[in-house]
């Protein structure tokens, strides 16, 4: 396989995707998100991992390269007490190497909504219509940002639907009027069926808070991750972010690509209850 060969039609495909989910700035439109200017250590204190043991799905035991190996895990990070007892990289990957985290992005994009909600930039009690008055005429006009974090829209879309997929930029175009990200999130009508309870997982909910993170705060979301996650954290590596079209909107719901060791470092931070 040429990697001349992968393109928007087959990049999230087998075994295409083992090139193209750390190397996504050469197929899709990206913006970066700065290391941060004051890198923290990553301690490390490796471990032999030869007794460990785990029982696979058909009840066999496998130790951890027989999972590596059967799940075709790209690379593994274990830490303790914030030291890394385990590091390893497969498939082309290296420690440089900015992977696509698909949907990890959307518990990224919820850390901004907390930070922007403690500077009292948003609430999340707050109307979708109060940060963006485009969704007034939508299903979404009498949401909350709450609503949308837990996903309790009640909004039950196709994850993988054609249009969403092209609207985000991550499927080619089918024609030269293809919708934006923005356009597509503000084409759904009010429907009254629709009960407010209700929880379907469902990635729009997500992309409208990344739309919502932009407004409230006046800032790109590659800004936002960069000044409020990456730098204080101390993040080694530059990471990207998917955006829909060039200087468009950034991908909330599953385009933020990071190296693993920043990725460990956000972890880190949630299990230390907010510090670094």
């Amino acid at each position: 396989m040429t990697t001349e060969a992968i393109n928007l039609s087959n990049w999230r495909l087998h075994p295409q995707n083992q090139w193209s989910f750390i190397n996504v700035d050469k197929i899709l439109p990206t913006a970066t998100i700065d290391a941060s200017t004051t890198p923290s250590t990553l301690p490390s204190s490796p471990m032999s991992w030869s007794n460990f043991q785990l029982k696979w799905k058909d009840g066999k035991i496998l130790t951890l390269d027989d999972y590596i190996q059967a799940s075709q895990t790209d690379s593994l990070i274990i830490l303790h007490q914030g030291k890394i007892l385990y590091e390893n990289y497969f498939n082309n990957n290296t420690p440089s190497s900015k992977h696509i985290l698909m949907s990890m992005s959307k518990s990224i994009t919820s850390l901004l909504i907390g930070i922007l909600q403690g500077q009292g930039k948003l609430s999340v009690s707050d109307l979708l219509t109060k940060h963006i008055p485009e969704m007034s005429s939508t299903i979404f006009a009498n949401k909350t940002i709450q609503q949308c974090l837990d996903m309790r829209t009640s909004f039950n879309y196709n994850d993988n639907s054609p249009e969403y997929r092209e609207s985000m930029g991550w499927n080619p175009p089918s024609s030269n009027t293809s919708q934006t990200l923005k356009s597509f999130l503000t084409n759904f009508s009010p429907d009254s069926t629709f009960s407010e309870s209700k929880f379907e997982y469902c990635s729009v909910n997500t992309d409208l808070l990344g739309w919502v993170l932009e407004r409230a705060s006046g800032m790109k979301l590659s800004s936002l991750l960069q000044k409020y996650l990456w730098e204080p954290l101390g993040c080694e590596s530059p990471a990207l972010i998917t955006l829909d079209r060039p200087e468009g909107l950034g991908r909330a719901a599953g385009g933020i690509c990071a190296t693993l060791r920043d990725t460990a470092r956000i972890a880190q931070m949630l299990l230390n209850d907010g510090k670094k």
